[in-house]
């Protein structure tokens, strides 16, 4: 991935940090998934003045990948859709969903468009209101890498909790998957990755067929971070097929969708507990931590909060 600025963009902005790296993240993990060969770029501009006066920062993510056609831009925003349903299989959901996107973006003072040319690669833009630039000091010609201090991912300091053991952290999304991971191996746990659900059964069976007997407590993965939309095999139905050939290990479901009937689907599907993307390094951490210390897996019932 490159990044660069184009044109002088200010040191400092007035913003939700979080919310605009919830958005980053999910258009820079669509991107990479869509694109098999070739560039994701980021760009990042002063955008041009609006007729509400409001002066806004503007983010491009360009890719080079399967583009789309202008019939399957109609909806791409819309809740719960992506622009052919035939390439959910392949290559999984779109993260956080663009709706959900481009809401957050509007809670910025901002918007999110797209431009996109079948075969050829898409550009999503981006807006957010950044302040008064005022007495704010201007860069110049800006380039850089993305690296785990750019997501906010802090060292680890006192009183923050460690793990042990290792992980294996099921999820399609590139970016997101770096993310989670980086916050997990910083906390002192080791990871295996998976990047669908047959990847997860595959090395699930593995690992029991390694040790005999599922109801043994000798596992290879003393915690599973399941995806739930992801290509190829979804992790309701591997979470299934693990329970079905008797896994006995804590599952710890991940999705975008945050309703009570997603959290009752995910257990009725066999996961142990239930959180909802984006989620606080905290919230992940502490849940990690609670599954890795309880010595017979169960599914906890907790209210939706």
């Amino acid at each position: 991935i490159r990044a660069k600025s184009l044109g002088p963009i200010p040191r400092v902005i007035v913003s939700d940090a979080v919310r605009l790296r919830q958005i980053l993240i999910n258009l820079l993990g669509n991107a990479i998934k869509f694109t098999d060969s070739g560039s994701v770029n980021l760009t990042v501009r002063i955008a041009p003045k609006s007729a509400d006066g409001i002066d806004r920062l503007a983010f491009d993510v360009t890719d080079t990948g399967i583009g789309m056609a202008p019939d399957q831009l109609a909806g791409l925003f819309q809740p719960f859709m992506q622009a052919d349903a035939s390439t959910t299989r392949r290559f999984g959901g779109t993260g956080l969903g663009l709706s959900i996107c481009r809401r957050m973006a509007h809670l910025l003072d901002g918007d999110i468009s797209v431009t996109s040319e079948l075969g050829l690669g898409s550009t999503f833009s981006v807006s957010i209101a950044m302040g008064s630039l005022g007495e704010v000091e201007l860069l110049e010609s800006v380039s850089f890498q993305l690296a785990a201090s750019d997501a906010g991912l802090e060292k680890v300091v006192a009183g923050e909790l460690r793990l042990n053991g290792r992980f294996l952290l099921a999820e399609d999304n590139p970016v997101n998957r770096w993310f989670l991971e980086t916050i997990l191996r910083r906390a002192g746990a080791t990871i295996d990755v998976a990047e669908n659900g047959m990847a997860v059964l595959e090395k699930v069976s593995t690992s029991m067929e390694r040790h005999g007997d599922p109801e043994s407590s000798l596992r290879d993965y003393d915690l599973i971070l399941m995806d739930m939309q992801m290509p190829v095999l979804d992790g309701y139905e591997a979470t299934r097929r693990l329970r079905e050939q008797g896994y006995k290990g804590p599952i710890l479901a991940l999705t975008a969708h945050a309703m009570a009937e997603d959290r009752k689907k995910c257990l009725e599907a066999g996961c142990s507990d239930y959180a909802t993307k984006p989620i606080a390094k905290s919230q992940l951490l502490k849940l990690c931590h609670e599954w890795t210390q309880l010595s017979v897996p169960q599914t906890r019932e907790r209210p939706v909060s």
